[in-house]
């Protein structure tokens, strides 16, 4: 993977009456590549369509969540349910920032059942959509329109929660992935 060579330093060293090099040339080469591939090293500024903030594992406890993050730059989150489970099938998966819950899902209705879903929360309003259902869709397919509380452009971090039980390591992915959107 190619990595991002600084902007400002780049722009200075091309500035009139000095040499272009093998090496600038290189590291222009490089960041173009880089952008392509998504290198985790490319300033947010620069970062168009999705990128990848981070995933959370789900194999324990009843509460995970994600922090650190800075969503200044961005419009929209996406948020990928991939195989998330429980040991309580009557659970239900729920998004948390700022003090407020807002349930994700429908129960998993039988052991050893898994989550799937997608959701888009628009950073601007706060206002959240997607879908969810159960790798075996015994489950209600549950949608999702309301309001994510106080995620917004300001937000670092937010977690999710079960209403009842532990995630347990089932038979799925186990990870909850988000994206940031510009």
């Amino acid at each position: 993977m190619a990595d991002w060579t600084n902007d400002a330093t780049l722009i200075a060293s091309l500035a009139a009456g000095k040499a272009f090099t093998d090496e600038k040339a290189q590291a222009l080469a490089e960041n173009t590549v880089a952008l392509g591939e998504k290198a985790a090293n490319v300033p947010a500024a620069y970062r168009l369509g999705k990128w990848l903030l981070g995933t959370i594992a789900t194999t324990a406890g009843s509460t995970v969540s994600i922090s650190g993050l800075d969503l200044t730059q961005y419009v929209g989150l996406e948020i990928a349910i991939r195989g998330v489970s429980t040991n309580n099938n009557t659970s239900v998966l729920r998004l948390g920032s700022g003090g407020g819950v807002s349930p994700l899902t429908g129960s998993l209705v039988a052991a050893m059942n898994s989550w799937h879903g997608l959701y888009f929360i628009d950073l601007s309003t706060g206002f959240m959509m997607g879908a969810s259902n159960t790798d075996n869709n015994n489950s209600e397919f549950r949608t999702a329109c309301m309001s994510a509380g106080t995620i917004n452009n300001a937000t670092t971090g937010f977690s999710f929660s079960l209403s009842a039980g532990n995630f347990d390591a089932g038979s799925g992915q186990n990870l909850i992935a988000i994206y940031g959107v510009r």
